[in-house]
C-alpha cells in the first residue's frame, strides 16, 4: 500500500497511480473539490480576523458615545476608581495555578474599554506598578518587550512583582533581564518557579535595594541549588519579610539584619535556629516541612540561645518538637505547632514553655496526636496560665469510636472537666486557664449529646467569667438528623434555660452539624 491521498485521504494502492496534486487538472473530483473548500475556508478565517478587528473599533467608539463616567467624573477621580480593580496584594497571587486574565490584567482590560478609559489608565501609574508575570512553556519572544512597555508606564514608581516561570522556559531568561534594569525599584519581589531561572536575578548596582518583602519558592533539591544563589552581589537586600520554599538558606544572599517575619518550608531543624541567630529583630516565625520530609533529629544543645523578640511561632512538621530544644523566646504570645505525631513532642513544648517564662496568650495545635491526651492536655493548662485563646485540633487520630467511653478518652473528653472544675491543688480555688476567652475544639470523635455532657459543658462557664465563646467542631455526632426538637431532647428544661441565658449575656456557642454546618445551638 502506498501512501493515501493527502486530501480525500483515500488509501491507495500500488496500482492506483500517482497521489493527486491539487492545482492539476488531472486530480480526481473529490481532491478538487476539498482544494476549493479549503481556499474558501481560508478566505473565509481572514474575513472574521476583519471583521474582529472593525468590530472590536467601532465597540470602543459605541463605548465612548455611551460612557456616562469619564463625561461627570473628574479624570482624578477615575483614576482612583481604576486602582481598586487592582488585587490587593500581587504578591500573594498563587501563579503556579491558572487565574482569571482579569485578575492578571486589569490594566489591558480597562485601556481595551475606549480611548478615553486608555488615556486614563496609561497616564496612571499606579495601575502598572504591579507587575504580574506568568511565563508558560510555549515561547513569547514578544513578552520581554511587553514587560518593558509595562514597566515604563509605571513611572519611577516602586515595583511590586510576582513572577512565575515554567521549568526549562525559553524567555524566562529574557523576562528577567529586563526586570533587572529597574532592581533600584523593587519594592516587593515574588518569584516561583525554576531555580535556574532565580539565579539569573543580578544588579551592577551598589547600595541598599528597597526590597520589603521578599518571596523564593524553587521547588528543587540540594543538587541543582549548588549550581548558583539568589545573589545580587553589591545591592544589598535587607527585607522586613522573607518566603523561603523549600530552598537552602545558604543559597539566599541577604542581610538577615532587618528581617521581622519569616516563612520558611526545610528539613533541617539546624538551618531553622541558624536563621533565628541572624535575625534579631524577627517577631514572627513559622516553619514547616513538606510531607516527605521530617525534621532531622540532632543532639540538644547544653545552652539554648535566648531570642528576646520573637511574639509569633509556628512550627509545623514531623518531630517539629526538636525546634524546641534550641532557643527560648520570653516575649512569645502566640504559638501555633501540628502535625507531629512524634512522642514526646508535648513534653519537649511544654519545658520550652515553662523555661522561656512567656505569656502565651493565643496557643494552637493543628492536626495534632496527642499520646496520652489526659497528661498532654493537663501539662498544657499547667504551663500556660495567661492563655487567653486556645483552638486544639486533634482530628489526625482517624478515631470514630461509637460507645461513650471512647469521648472520655479524647481530647475533649480530659479537657472539659479539667476546665470545669478547679485547681487539684489542695487549699487552691484558682481554676485552670483562668483568662480564656474562646476555646475552639475540633475532633473526630462521636460527641455524647446528653445531660451529662451538658452540664459538663455549662459548668466551663460558671468557673470563669471572661469565656465568651465555645465553638466545638466534630466529625460526627449522635443525632441522626436536624430536625424540630431533636437537640433539645438530649438536655433537660433547666439545662435549656442556662443556655438561653448565656446566650442572652452575649456568649457565642456554636456546634456546627459536621454534614450541613448547620450550628446545633439553634435547635435549643
Amino acid at each position: 500500500m502506498s501512501a493515501p491521498c493527502p486530501y480525500c485521504h483515500y488509501p491507495r494502492s500500488s496500482d492506483d497511480g500517482p497521489i493527486c496534486k491539487s492545482k492539476d487538472t488531472t486530480a480526481c473530483a473529490p481532491c478538487r473539490k476539498v482544494a476549493d473548500l479549503d481556499e474558501e475556508i481560508h478566505t473565509l478565517r481572514k474575513k472574521i480576523v476583519e471583521l474582529e478587528e472593525r468590530r472590536r473599533q467601532w465597540k470602543t467608539q459605541m463605548n465612548a458615545s455611551h460612557d456616562g463616567l469619564t463625561r461627570k467624573i473628574p479624570v482624578e477621580v477615575m483614576a482612583e476608581i481604576f486602582e481598586l480593580c487592582l488585587p490587593e496584594d500581587v504578591c500573594s497571587l498563587d501563579m503556579q495555578y491558572r487565574l482569571r486574565m482579569h485578575v492578571l490584567g486589569m490594566p489591558l482590560i480597562l485601556s481595551a474599554v475606549s480611548q478615553r478609559w486608555r488615556q486614563i489608565a496609561q497616564a496612571s501609574p499606579r495601575l502598572w506598578s504591579d507587575v504580574p508575570v506568568r511565563i508558560l512553556d510555549r515561547n513569547i519572544p514578544s513578552l520581554p518587550d511587553l514587560v518593558h512597555d509595562w514597566i515604563e508606564r509605571s513611572g519611577q514608581r516602586p515595583l511590586s512583582i510576582n513572577i512565575h516561570t515554567a521549568r526549562n522556559s525559553k524567555c524566562a531568561n529574557g523576562v528577567i533581564k529586563v526586570l533587572n534594569n529597574y532592581a533600584s525599584r523593587w519594592k516587593n519581589l515574588a518569584f516561583s518557579g525554576d531555580w535556574l531561572a532565580l539565579c539569573n536575578f543580578a544588579s551592577d548596582i551598589e547600595g541598599v535595594s528597597n526590597i520589603q518583602t521578599l518571596s523564593l519558592k524553587a521547588g528543587v533539591g540540594k543538587s541543582r541549588q549548588k549550581s548558583g544563589k539568589f545573589d545580587l552581589k553589591k545591592f544589598i537586600v535587607q527585607p522586613k519579610t522573607l518566603v523561603v520554599e523549600p530552598i537552602i538558606f545558604g543559597a539566599i544572599n541577604i542581610d538577615w539584619s532587618y528581617l521581622t517575619e519569616l516563612e520558611a518550608s526545610t528539613e533541617s531543624a539546624y538551618e531553622c535556629v541558624q536563621v533565628v541567630r541572624l535575625a534579631p529583630l524577627l517577631k514572627k516565625c513559622k516553619f514547616s516541612t513538606s510531607s516527605q520530609y521530617v525534621f532531622q533529629p540532632s543532639v540538644a544543645p547544653p545552652n539554648p540561645f535566648l531570642h528576646p523578640r520573637i511574639e509569633e511561632l509556628i512550627v509545623l512538621g514531623r518531630r517539629c518538637g526538636t525546634l524546641f530544644d534550641y532557643f527560648r523566646c520570653p516575649a512569645l504570645q502566640k504559638l501555633t505547632f501540628g502535625h507531629c505525631h512524634h512522642p514526646g513532642t508535648m513534653d519537649k513544648i511544654v519545658y520550652f514553655l515553662q523555661q522561656s517564662m512567656c505569656s502565651i496568650t493565643n496557643l494552637t495545635t493543628y492536626r495534632m496526636q496527642l499520646q496520652t491526651p489526659d497528661t498532654d492536655i493537663y501539662l498544657l493548662c499547667q504551663a500556660i496560665p495567661t492563655l487567653q485563646h486556645l483552638s486544639i485540633d486533634s482530628r489526625s487520630m482517624s478515631l470514630f469510636p461509637t460507645e461513650f467511653d471512647t469521648y472520655r478518652k479524647s481530647p475533649i473528653g480530659h479537657l472539659f472537666p479539667l476546665l470545669a472544675q478547679g485547681s487539684t491543688t489542695k487549699g487552691n480555688q484558682t481554676p485552670y486557664l483562668p483568662e480564656l476567652r474562646s476555646l475552639i475544639i475540633s475532633d473526630s470523635i462521636l460527641l455524647p449529646w446528653s445531660t451529662d455532657f451538658w452540664n459538663t459543658f455549662l459548668s466551663i462557664y460558671s468557673a470563669r467569667t471572661k469565656l465568651d465563646s465555645v465553638m466545638l467542631f466534630s466529625d460526627r455526632t449522635s443525632i441522626p438528623e436536624i430536625g424540630p426538637g431533636s437537640l433539645v431532647e438530649t438536655c433537660d428544661e433547666n439545662t435549656r434555660r442556662k443556655f438561653l441565658a448565656l446566650k442572652e449575656k452575649g456568649v457565642k456557642v456554636k456546634v456546627p452539624h459536621p454534614k450541613t454546618g448547620k450550628d446545633l445551638m439553634l435547635l435549643l
